[in-house]
């Protein structure tokens, strides 16, 4: 299931308060596999549909990332190495 609708409250609340910047790399990481709704890159149904969106708010100035931009290339190599589990 989707959470485009929480997003779309989440842009509109930004909007009115801070600066938007919407982007699309979002890469699942790390324990992301254990938690099924982070499991998962977006659609672009989904960005496309937050994009409209904001831009129906009028964030015309907002920064929005090309979807073709996101890709593994941008990932850094993380290996886990200096991080500690917190209790």
């Amino acid at each position: 299931m989707s959470n485009r609708h929480e997003s779309m409250a989440i842009v509109k609340w930004l909007w009115k308060n801070i600066q938007v910047s919407l982007m699309s790399q979002y890469t699942p990481m790390y324990k992301a596999c254990e938690h099924k709704k982070i499991n998962r890159r977006l659609t672009t149904f989904e960005y496309e549909s937050m994009v409209d969106y904001a831009l129906s708010l009028g964030l015309e100035n907002a920064y929005i990332q090309e979807r073709r931009s996101a890709s593994e290339e941008y990932v850094p190599d993380f290996n886990g190495a200096g991080v500690q589990e917190s209790d």
